[in-house]
């Protein structure tokens, strides 16, 4: 009590979960998206040896990078207009120094710029390098302060700073940045060649990799500012993660299951119930085969399964599978792009506003016969999404996403 003094209360305690107001449930929102497909070709120089990189916005124009045997080149162009080019690989290299640079990941800096992840390859082999646009056109390296890796390849933004990581083995696994220029190395206890993708979440940074020598056990690690990282040893998660990021006070994850199938099988499978009731379509899982699993002669295909959790420890399968496609936050919403079986096929979009329910927004038809995977961004409620539409031949479609 306030005066010092003890006091005794009897009664039954029972243990139990806080649980939401039910108007926080988490409902699908009512998003649509209207697309249009741009003018054709999309980009005149593509040939069959380049590659299409990230897709990313600024706070007024969607830029999309793009890889050929020289290295990477940065493209640009405002909401339904035309795509110029705005950096070319030189552009990528620092002064006085050669190399091939390829460009893996890239996100928006919160001011109006673009930080990029990815390699320098040179007569010294692979260099981890990253890229920091912080005005218009003007791209150069960023000063990485301790040891970096041969590549980096997943890049995460918090409010308190930045978070990237890598995929292969060498150097720091993870490293982090107050403003994007300067990057030191992050204090986390991972095995030498741990592949780790890097997210934000409600109280800071999250990390997951999956050990495939140990049939795909994901691990995680949490972190407050990118410095310091902490094993989540309590949490229980699916195999083969990945991807984890943050939803509102929620953890969102896909995980891979690699099962063989029969070829001339097209079954797909259904958000069921816990999916929130709102899926009237099938998923349709990923079609490119992967190396058969002896002694079947089936070929493997990879489904995506995603899964919620309220804190981390428990995660509830949601229903939803997919191909493993390119997954953006819009709007508030995640939007999960899900290619088709066959590549004469739409492709499908998903939606969810916490990452438990899920339903399909209505959208116009749009079509990537030449690739499995394409990019998306958004700058307010305009949206482009660009894929390979056969070999050198880039395709663009913008449009609106935005509630009904």
């Amino acid at each position: 009590r306030a005066d010092g003094n003890l006091s005794v209360v009897t009664g039954t305690v029972t243990m139990g979960v806080a649980r939401k107001p039910a108007a926080e449930s988490g409902a699908p929102a009512n998003f649509a998206m209207t697309l249009h497909a741009g003018v054709t070709p999309m980009i005149t120089d593509v040939t069959k040896d380049d590659v299409l990189g990230p897709v990313v916005n600024t706070k007024d124009r969607f830029v999309v990078f793009l890889t050929d045997p020289v290295g990477t080149s940065i493209w640009s162009a405002p909401p339904d207009s035309l795509w110029s080019q705005e950096a070319d690989s030189d552009a990528l290299t620092a002064s006085g120094t050669a190399g091939r640079p390829v460009v893996l990941q890239a996100i928006p800096d919160g001011k109006g710029g673009i930080i990029a992840v990815g390699r320098v390859t040179n007569d010294k082999g692979d260099n981890g390098t990253i890229w920091h646009m912080a005005k218009p056109g003007d791209w150069h390296q960023a000063e990485i302060l301790d040891d970096a890796p041969p590549e980096i390849s997943s890049i995460a933004a918090g409010p308190n700073g930045f978070v990237a990581s890598s995929d292969v083995a060498g150097g720091s696994p993870i490293l982090y940045s107050t403003d994007g220029e300067t990057w030191q190395a992050g204090a986390i206890h991972v095995a030498s060649g741990f592949p780790l993708t890097v997210a934000s979440y409600r109280y800071g940074f999250v990390a997951v990799g999956s050990d495939p020598a140990h049939a795909g056990a994901s691990t995680a690690w949490t972190s407050p500012d990118g410095r310091t990282w902490t094993m989540r040893a309590d949490w229980k998660l699916p195999a083969n993660v990945t991807q984890l990021f943050g939803k509102g006070d929620g953890l969102v994850a896909s995980a891979v299951a690699v099962t063989p199938t029969n070829a001339a099988s097209t079954a797909s499978a259904v958000p069921s119930a816990s999916a929130g009731g709102s899926a009237k379509a099938t998923a349709v899982p990923k079609a490119t085969p992967v190396p058969k699993i002896t002694p079947t002669p089936a070929p493997v295909q990879a489904k995506v399964s995603w899964y919620w959790s309220s804190s981390g420890v428990v995660w509830q399968s949601t229903g939803l599978t997919t191909a493993d496609g390119e997954t953006a936050i819009i709007n508030g919403e995640i939007l999960v792009l899900d290619a088709p079986a066959t590549a004469s096929d739409n492709w499908i979009a998903w939606t969810s506003g916490d990452g438990k329910a899920w339903q399909r927004p209505p959208a116009d038809a749009f079509l990537f016969r030449g690739s499995r995977t394409c990019g998306v961004a958004a700058v307010g409620n305009h949206i482009v999404l660009v894929g390979l539409d056969g070999a050198g031949q880039l395709k663009d479609y913008f449009g609106e996403f935005k509630a009904q």
